[in-house]
């Protein structure tokens, strides 16, 4: 019988839907180097997409919870990944999101397979100072840094990371993001100047995305500007929240003009309906959804923190406002909303240009294989 010689790379990540999102511009770039390419993720409602793509085998896991804390499902998923890595005769190991980086890791340590860890953004378990979180980053820390190679979205969370863990800087690389298709997120239908402003909130509603924040901005604007409307496009999970959940629902339920369209698919029609995205996050890596409205040529608002603060320049493609700031939020929407429409229109360009230059799948593309140049040396 024959044998497959090609280069056996597995691509990790913790959910389908994450594979599908966020890995497409690494997975073309693996196909077309034509190395075998194994996708192992746990089954969810983008399975099926994945299981038509040609040129991929997709390989379910069953024991990988994103937010599931028991040790024991924990150690079966490290099977599970031993069992295929050597089944599949793995060379390569390419991991994304939490779990598959450090369990993945300690499997391709044990097995002697290279293992290039990818991580998109540090985090809440970066964000919050919490025991539980102490300890978390010292075992994720543990089982990343005798990795072949570390993937970073940003300069500022490559920094950190060799900060922390006396990292060498020779064994990391830039990615610009997961790569926007500027072909499909353009502005197709011509900007007319508006009297109403509308804001939209793109993202999971989730703490560290700042939607307390982005609520409470809007609550304060809603009766003295009559214009300015509020959309949010994204899922909520209660398991998220702590103590303010209920907070957040009364919220979304009392603010006038606020619509809350839920986890949207048609991302790209809605955002040719609004002024500016405003992510007020507390971290990002490269933020997909601020990559797609400038793509659009939408302004945008973000907090200056890492990874939007490398993404935008404040007054040139948007402004940047501290996180955690509620006050500071409400005043860059009004001074957006008070900005004429031609500076807007320079704004979306300018961010339009951005993405061109350095963010578009293609760029991307091309610094996967620089990387994998240096790696497979």
């Amino acid at each position: 019988m024959a044998t497959d010689e090609r280069l056996c790379v597995a691509v990790l990540a913790n959910s389908s839907w994450n594979v599908f999102n966020f890995r497409k511009t690494l997975i073309q770039f693996l196909i077309d180097q034509n190395h075998r390419v194994l996708v192992i993720a746990p089954e969810d409602a983008y399975t099926s997409k994945l299981l038509i793509w040609e040129h991929i085998e997709f390989i379910p896991v069953r024991n990988l919870s994103a937010t599931s804390l028991n040790p024991l499902k924990d150690f079966l998923l490290m099977l599970e990944y031993c069992r295929i890595f050597k089944n599949f005769k793995t060379n390569l190991i390419l991991a994304h999101t939490i779990k598959p980086n450090i369990y993945a890791s300690l499997v391709g340590r044990w097995l002697r397979i290279p293992v290039v860890s990818s991580l998109t953004g540090l985090g809440s378990v970066f964000i919050h100072d919490t025991l539980i979180n102490k300890v978390l980053r010292k075992f994720y820390q543990w089982a990343v840094t005798r990795n072949s190679f570390i993937l970073f979205h940003n300069h500022s969370d490559r920094n950190d990371w060799i900060e922390r863990c006396s990292f060498p800087i020779s064994k990391t690389g830039i990615i610009p993001g997961s790569g926007v298709d500027i072909n499909r997120y353009k502005q197709n239908a011509k900007q007319e100047q508006s009297h109403t402003a509308i804001f939209l909130f793109l993202g999971r509603l989730h703490p560290d995305k700042g939607i307390k924040e982005f609520l409470h901005a809007a609550k304060a604007l809603m009766h003295d500007f009559p214009d300015f409307n509020f959309w949010i496009a994204g899922e909520i999970q209660q398991s998220d929240f702590k103590g303010d959940y209920e907070e957040v629902m009364d919220l979304l339920n009392s603010i006038h003009r606020l619509s809350y369209f839920g986890k949207q698919s048609a991302i790209h029609d809605l955002l040719e309906k609004v002024t500016a995205v405003v992510l007020p996050s507390y971290r990002e890596g490269m933020s997909r959804a601020l990559m797609e409205a400038m793509s659009m040529s939408k302004p945008v608002i973000a907090t200056s923190v890492a990874g939007n603060s490398e993404l935008i320049v404040n007054g040139v493609e948007g402004i940047l406002v501290p996180a955690r700031d509620a006050h500071a939020l409400a005043k860059a929407m009004i001074k957006l909303s008070k900005m004429p429409f031609d500076q807007l229109q320079e704004m979306g360009a300018a961010g339009r240009l951005r993405i061109e230059s350095y963010y578009s799948t293609q760029k991307v593309y091309l610094a996967y294989q620089e990387i994998f140049l240096k790696l497979l040396k």
